[in-house]
């Protein structure tokens, strides 16, 4: 009484980006995007990657990165003595 039939198979892979529901996550470092965009991050390889997770601290030298330490692009280092990072609407810094 077994029946082997063929299995699944993939038929189509959909990317959805549709946006979330924005939280705090009182690190200060953390950042979200509004509407369409993305976060360039260095790969391991030296190639650009893009990312819409926000969750970014700076490392020993300050250099803006993501939680596994991916460096983000273009560099933002934020001074030691800093007091406040803003980020307007357009992504400057």
């Amino acid at each position: 009484g077994v029946s082997i039939g063929p299995g699944v198979k993939t038929t189509a892979v959909r990317n959805v980006h549709t946006q979330g529901e924005l939280t705090s996550t009182g690190n200060s470092f953390d950042l979200a995007l509004t509407g369409r965009g993305w976060f360039q991050i260095e790969g391991a390889d030296g190639g650009t990657l893009y990312s819409r997770a926000g969750a970014f601290n700076t490392n020993a030298t300050g250099q803006l990165v993501t939680v596994d330490g991916a460096n983000v692009i273009p560099a933002i280092t934020v001074p030691t003595d800093a007091v406040e990072v803003i980020v307007n609407k357009t992504g400057q810094v």
